[in-house]
Order: C-alpha cells, then sequence, then structure tokens
C-alpha cells in the first residue's frame, strides 16, 4: 500500500517533468524575423509641454490646444518595422493605412512628435546609421549605438505573447526610459536602435518625451542578413557634422522648447 502511494505521487511528477522536457524541446529562440511595433504619442501631454516649455503660455496657443483637443485623439499611433537577422537590423515607418489629411498634420511632423527614423543597426560593430526627417529635409547621420545604463528589475508582462521582463533606463544623461524585453529572442536589438538587454526590447516606454512603442505582431521567419541594408543615401554626415547643422539651425530660436526639440533630436 506504501509503495502504491509513493507510485501515485511519482506518476504526476514525472508526467509533469515529459511535459516540461517536450515544450523545451519544441521552443524556438528567435536569432531572425519581423517585429511590427506601433508608435503612440500622446498628443495632449506633447502639445500641452511644449506651450509651456515655449516661455510660458499665450492665448494663441491655449486656443489652438483647445481646438486639438475638441476634435482629434489623445494618441496618435506611428507603425513601424523591425527587420533583424543577427547582429544587424533595419527599423523603418510604415505607410499608415488608416491615416486622413486634416489641419492638425502640421503637428505630427514636428521632430519631438516623430521624425520617421530609418535605423539601420551592427549590434557587432556598435554602430547605427540614421536618417532622419528635420523639417522636411532629410539627413543621414552615421554614429555609435546609444549607450544606455541599465537596471533590471522583478516586473514581468505579456507582450505579443512573449513573456517579457522589465528593465529601467537612463541614457544621455536625463532621459528616463522603461524596456521590456524577451531572451525568448536572444538578440539585444529593440525599436529606434535601443539595445543593451538580455533579449530584444518588445516594449519601451518614454515618459517624459511622452512616447511608446510596442509589438503587436512578431513574425517567426528567416530574414538573409544580405536584405538587411543601410539606408543608400549619397552623402552621409558624421554625428559631430550633424549637431552643428542643427546647432545653426536653431541659432536664433529662443525658449525652452528649442531644449526639448534638440534632445529630441539628437536621442
Amino acid at each position: 500500500m506504501k509503495c502504491l502511494h509513493h507510485i501515485i505521487l511519482i506518476l504526476p511528477l514525472s508526467l509533469l517533468l515529459s511535459l516540461s522536457n517536450l515544450h523545451a524541446q519544441h521552443a524556438r529562440f528567435l536569432s531572425s524575423g519581423i517585429i511590427h511595433y506601433d508608435k503612440q504619442v500622446n498628443m495632449f501631454a506633447a502639445i500641452s509641454s511644449r506651450m509651456i516649455n515655449n516661455d510660458g503660455r499665450n492665448s494663441f496657443g491655449e486656443e489652438m490646444y483647445e481646438n486639438y483637443k475638441s476634435s482629434q485623439p489623445q494618441f496618435k499611433t506611428f507603425p513601424y518595422e523591425l527587420s533583424f537577422s543577427g547582429d544587424l537590423s533595419s527599423f523603418k515607418p510604415l505607410e499608415d493605412p488608416n491615416k486622413t489629411v486634416s489641419d492638425w498634420n502640421y503637428l505630427e511632423r514636428d521632430p519631438v512628435i516623430d521624425q520617421k527614423n530609418t535605423v539601420y543597426a551592427d549590434l557587432k560593430k556598435q554602430t547605427r546609421l540614421s536618417k532622419k526627417n528635420i523639417y522636411d529635409e532629410w539627413f543621414v547621420v552615421s554614429d555609435s549605438l546609444r549607450p544606455v545604463r541599465w537596471k533590471l528589475t522583478d516586473e514581468h508582462r505579456e507582450i505579443a505573447g512573449y513573456d517579457c521582463r522589465r528593465a529601467n533606463g537612463l541614457t544621455m544623461d536625463s532621459v528616463y526610459v522603461v524596456a521590456f524585453y524577451t531572451d525568448q529572442i536572444p538578440v539585444s536589438g529593440g525599436p529606434d536602435s535601443f539595445h543593451g538587454l538580455p533579449g530584444m526590447i518588445l516594449g519601451l516606454v518614454m515618459p517624459h518625451e511622452h512616447i511608446t512603442f510596442f509589438a503587436t505582431k512578431i513574425n517567426d521567419q528567416d530574414v538573409p542578413a544580405a536584405s538587411i541594408t543601410a539606408p543608400q543615401e549619397k552623402k552621409i554626415i558624421s554625428k559631430p557634422e550633424f549637431i552643428k547643422k542643427m546647432n545653426d539651425l536653431f541659432e536664433d530660436w529662443r525658449g525652452n522648447y528649442t531644449n526639448t526639440l534638440r534632445k529630441a533630436i539628437f536621442l
């Protein structure tokens, strides 16, 4: 009777171990694929911050803000796609099938809101090539990957079917970011060339910039490394050259909003 009791206890344990081994055998860790992200901007907060930063509120700004709030959604979504293969990745904007033309479209072209960034990153070389749209002028900038000081936490959440762990980070000395990464995709990349975690970043929050990136779909497919190419442009400038061009552009600009603009452009 005692032996039978032991057998009854052992059988469920054996079954659990078998199921666990079966799951491990079928678990797939991606080294290449395509990830679709939704970039969301809290337009109400972004516009409000712009008005406050621009040396105080004014009657025109208040009226514009109230008109926008009464006619537009609070959150604006910009679709992006990340193709990756090993250490190489390409992050680029997609056409929004739901985009409509309105009198407020000029706000979406504000570099603080969205720059239509295309970013080619090489994790092995720690380099990136970024194509940015600054007030309808395109710049292709060669730079190193931005350093981020990460601190892992014990918080987890599911994103696009993957278990993700939270990490808090700081970059450019003052930009606070929250990332959710999965070690089921053992590639140290993420949206807009954010990187440096032990897995792919599927969720990214920049609370003070009122911006989030979250993966909506992950395609498990073979992506040849040769298909991931850098922006093909005749003129590529270095980061110091880009900074000088932007400083010249903003030389006569006044107000604290200029500092917000610089930070968004140089991020």
